[in-house]
């Protein structure tokens, strides 16, 4: 019980640092050596480019039959197929 207690306590800003702020310093650290090596673009245009690319391939069935929305991804209500019955593999 005392640890359940424990999870009454936390507030907004426990959430907000815990949940955003650290995973977001440490996901911009981790670009250093990129950036360190490939100084243009920047960061934030590299973003732009990864999400445009993202929009323009698109996503779920438009794609392919087999691919499933981003949003399903979690709920794994389409599941991923590394192996096929016949022995082929997906790529």
């Amino acid at each position: 019980m005392h640890c359940l207690q424990n999870l009454t306590q936390l507030n907004i800003w426990h959430v907000l640092f815990y949940l955003a702020i650290i995973p977001a310093v440490v996901y911009s650290i981790q670009w250093i050596p990129h950036l360190k090596l490939n100084p243009i673009p920047g960061f934030w245009e590299v973003h732009k480019q990864i999400l445009e690319y993202h929009q323009r391939i698109g996503s779920g069935s438009n794609v392919h039959r087999y691919c499933s929305n981003w949003y399903t991804w979690l709920l794994m209500i389409r599941p991923v197929a590394y192996f096929l019955p016949d022995g082929s593999k997906c790529h």
